[in-house]
């Protein structure tokens, strides 16, 4: 299964779903970013088109409030509501499962 695959942190289960998001976006970028700049992947040899550079960008982006925490951060957070994150979060693992197999 994906979480005995995947260096995510220990107690990821135990940690509230704000900071299970801030998590998986860093471990999204620790796996893109190289040399200071992100790498490409081709997740169509295994996601098709569902899943592409720009969705993960665009997936990234939304969640960069779960990664600060500001004033604006927090207020930002607030607008997802608690089945959005839970939904941003098994896409999260998806994406990161994905990029694990591509990068192997």
């Amino acid at each position: 299964s994906l979480h005995d695959a995947l260096p995510i942190c220990a107690g990821f289960n135990d940690m509230t779903i704000d900071e299970q998001l801030s998590e998986i976006v860093n471990l999204i970028e620790n796996y893109l970013k190289k040399n200071d700049k992100f790498i490409n992947v081709d997740y169509s040899l295994i996601a098709l088109d569902f899943i592409s550079d720009d969705i993960v960008r665009k997936y990234k982006g939304s969640l960069q409030c779960f990664r600060h925490a500001s004033e604006k951060a927090l207020k930002e957070r607030k607008n997802f509501s608690e089945d959005q994150k839970l939904f941003m979060r098994e896409f999260g693992i998806l994406i990161i499962e994905i990029i694990h197999k591509l990068l192997k």
